[in-house]
């Protein structure tokens, strides 16, 4: 069984102020639920103010990411979301401690333990830019993070989307296709992707299509990742 954690933000005051949000506690909090109806273990559910930057970055970057982000399977995190030219992507947050945004650039992954990554956020793997540049420091044993390129709705139309995607991703459906499934709306156009490390480009092509929860796919090491496969839903 999984452990999850889910970080989610509707309200930015300031210092980090941005666009209130309405939907990221249904979107998390949902996946969370839908995990859970299948078995799979809450480990937190940090919202708004008790959610910290400092939770996604990794202790050599002065993070805390072994207690929070990396100590589970399993994240989901809702919030507003952006990847620069520069091919960085930042998350942010709605209170300083110690920025008001987690970055892609000083993220490691799965040096401790996190295998999945939900990033329910506008433009998380943008396919306009370099998705690899954006997240290949991240993936230290990550094995998939599911996003979205483009804007992505915050609307009681597609608020379901994170217990849809939970639900499946909790009863062993392909993860992929769980994901672009729930993440898709031609009337909102929201354009989901999932991205999927390999050894090599055979083994990150049969990882995106077919890897489940609990599988049997391992972990690769980053200096191990020869290939990346995305797919998406436009």
């Amino acid at each position: 069984m999984a452990r999850v954690g889910i970080e989610w933000i509707n309200n930015f005051p300031s210092p980090c102020t941005q666009n209130t949000l309405s939907y990221c506690d249904e979107t998390s909090v949902g996946f969370l639920n839908g995990m859970v109806s299948r078995g799979h273990t809450q480990a937190f559910n940090w919202g708004d103010g008790n959610a910290w930057e400092r939770d996604f970055r990794d202790p050599a970057n002065g993070g805390d990411d072994t207690n929070w982000a990396d100590d589970v399977d399993f994240v989901h995190f809702s919030s507003h979301g952006s990847t620069d030219p520069s091919n960085v992507f930042s998350g942010w947050f709605g209170t300083k401690r110690d920025n008001c945004s987690w970055t892609s650039s000083r993220a490691r992954l799965g040096n401790s333990n996190l295998e999945y990554l939900c990033i329910d956020a506008c433009n998380s793997i943008d396919l306009t830019l370099d998705p690899i540049s954006t997240w290949h420091g991240a993936f230290q044993g990550l094995r998939m993070v599911f996003g979205f390129t483009d804007l992505v709705s915050d609307s009681w139309w597609t608020g379901g989307r994170g217990n849809d995607f939970g639900r499946r991703a909790g009863n062993g459906d392909r993860l992929t296709t769980a994901w672009l499934d729930a993440g898709y709306s031609f009337w909102l156009d929201d354009n989901p992707v999932a991205m999927a490390a390999g050894r090599n480009q055979t083994d990150a092509e049969n990882r995106l299509a077919n890897e489940r929860l609990g599988g049997g796919f391992t972990d690769i090491p980053n200096s191990q990742i020869g290939w990346y496969s995305w797919r998406w839903r436009s």
